[in-house]
């Protein structure tokens, strides 16, 4: 995959030039048409002044706001087409970025941002660019036309006008400065938000298992008032630029109507060009509006595509080597340390899993056992040391190839809606002899038959028939090495049983690799490797970890005593 880089405004807008030219030259044909409507306006009030209207521009005036309007609805369109893909794109190459991060990197950006990103963030770069950026340059188109209009119908009046604009802009650059700093709250906020939403929703039968529904509304509650808070910053600021430029715009107009009076009862100015010039200042001040406010949309642009950068600025996994073989000798992981927040959780790690054996890592909770699969799997790296394939560095071998011979099946079992088939065979082709000889395994044959459909997260699903599923989609492509992270700790032993047994004749050649807190289910392994606080303390069978190692007795002691 190509290297993914970052965004800014200025490639974004080379990236759609085609669309932002289209929009332009639509932008300029409006701001022309509404700019010669105050001027066809004038002269027909003059010919109705004279005494005998003019027909002549009773049409032009129909006709010019006729096709004023087609074009503003070829603009609209054009507009809502290319704000989609500028989201679809955007969207796509932060996916693309996301599929490249390894499992720290993803830790580290957190689910509450990425939704942020995926959301908020995209929607406002697309916003801002087929919307406030499309906007902007016809509301400059605007002023400078209307500029040119009103010193050239009257240049005295001109002046009036003139005169207010700088004052108007000061308003606008005061509130503006002031409010930027809560654009980024905001987003910072939201992220919140998307957090505590997350995490409430997958964690919610613990908060009432624990009782702490009034707690999490507590800490949501905080969450929305503080951003009620900030919203309130933001609209505060506004309501007071509102009020200002009306007064503004208003003595400005009082001083155009009043000298233009002079004017007219000295015989100086129609009083058609009195109108064409109240008209043009409308659109002299207009734009100055429509610019502020879309400056809001800038600085929340600047804000979205840093945080966007931030992603696509993040390493990518190591480039994928190229070896693609049927795995002979097996996994060794040698003189493997691995740091993680800082603290080293994983000390000079040394073991090798031999094809066609049965391995077990054992240990308590927190020893760093889940780590090691991530390891294995190429998930995450090693701080130093490395893991060979066959006597070659797992990042010499092609990680799709990988991925496919060495499969997990984790506690926590992911479950996406749709339904079985679907689950187990994701977006691999289809095999029908695959997916029965898999389901049959992973003792789901009665489950297929009767159910067809999963709902969001198998929430119809019990936690056994979901660990299960996720057992099937692993032995989908009848993998070389199946890494189970304390696959029995949802499932009876009459099932698990009956699985490892059909584990054994379905896939002879695929070697076992379990994670385990209890010696029972893994004292028939060929090797347990026994872990604790991120070393390994020995290495061996059942029965000589019994004879010489004392840890080993005692965990063993302390589970037949709960037993």
């Amino acid at each position: 995959m190509a290297s993914i880089t970052a965004l800014t405004f200025k490639q974004l807008v080379l990236q759609y030039k085609y669309y932002l030219i289209s929009l332009f030259i639509l932008v300029a044909g409006v701001t022309g048409l509404s700019l010669a409507i105050p001027n066809i306006t004038g002269e027909l009030i003059k010919s109705l002044e004279a005494g005998h209207p003019d027909w002549g521009w009773i049409w032009t005036l129909g006709g010019v706001v006729g096709i004023l309007l087609l074009i503003e609805i070829l603009q609209v369109t054009l507009g809502a087409i290319f704000r989609e893909k500028v989201g679809y794109d955007l969207r796509a190459k932060l996916m693309d970025k996301l599929t490249t991060q390894n499992y720290t990197n993803v830790n580290n950006i957190g689910i509450g941002q990425i939704i942020t990103l995926f959301g908020s963030d995209v929607d406002n770069v697309k916003n801002i660019m087929a919307g406030e950026l499309v906007l902007s340059v016809k509301a400059m188109l605007l002023f400078i036309g209307a500029l040119i209009l009103i010193f050239t119908t009257n240049w005295k009046l001109g002046l009036i006008a003139f005169i207010s604009l700088p004052v108007i802009v000061a308003a606008f650059a005061w509130i503006f400065k002031s409010v930027t700093k809560y654009f980024k709250l905001s987003q910072e906020n939201q992220t919140d938000l998307n957090n505590a939403i997350s995490q409430n929703i997958y964690g919610s039968n613990l908060v009432r298992i624990q009782n702490s529904q009034s707690w999490e509304t507590r800490k949501f509650n905080l969450l929305t008032t503080e951003s009620k808070n900030i919203s309130f910053k933001i609209i505060e600021a506004f309501s007071s630029l509102i009020p200002i430029i009306n007064t503004i715009s208003n003595w400005t107009t009082f001083g155009i109507l009043y000298f233009g009076a002079l004017a007219y009862i000295a015989g100086q100015i129609k009083l058609g060009d009195i109108n064409a010039y109240i008209s043009y200042y409308a659109l002299l001040t207009a734009p100055i509006f429509i610019i502020g406010f879309n400056s809001q949309g800038i600085a929340r642009l600047g804000v979205s595509l840093k945080r966007i950068n931030e992603l696509l600025n993040s390493p990518e996994e190591s480039p994928s080597g190229d070896i693609k073989k049927t795995i002979k000798k097996g996994i060794q992981v040698k003189n493997v340390n691995l740091e993680y927040g800082g603290k080293k959780v994983l000390k000079n790690i040394n073991f090798t899993i031999p094809t066609g054996k049965k391995t077990a890592i054992l240990g308590p909770t927190g020893a760093g056992k889940s780590l090691l699969i991530n390891l294995l799997t190429g998930m995450i790296h090693p701080t130093s040391g490395e893991i060979l394939i066959d006597d070659k560095s797992l990042l010499s071998w092609d990680q799709d190839y990988i991925k496919d011979r060495i499969t997990t099946v984790y506690q926590e079992s992911l479950i996406f809606s749709g339904d079985l088939k679907q689950n187990v065979v994701l977006n691999r082709e289809w095999d029908e002899a695959k997916y029965q000889t898999a389901m049959c395994t992973a003792t789901l044959e009665k489950l297929d038959k009767d159910k067809g459909g999963v709902s969001e997260l198998g929430a119809n699903l019990s936690g056994g028939q979901k660990q299960r599923l996720t057992l099937a989609r692993a032995l989908y492509n009848n993998p070389q090495f199946l890494l189970l992270d304390d696959f029995t700790a949802r499932v009876d032993n009459t099932t698990k049983n009956t699985i490892q047994s059909r584990l054994s004749s379905n896939y002879p050649n695929t070697t076992i690799i379990s994670i385990s807190q209890n010696i029972s289910t893994i004292q028939d392994y060929d090797q347990i490797i026994l872990i604790m606080e991120g070393e390994i303390l020995m290495t061996g069978t059942h029965e000589e970890l019994l004879k010489s190692s004392p840890e080993y007795r005692q965990i063993q002691a302390s589970q037949q005593t709960v037993e």
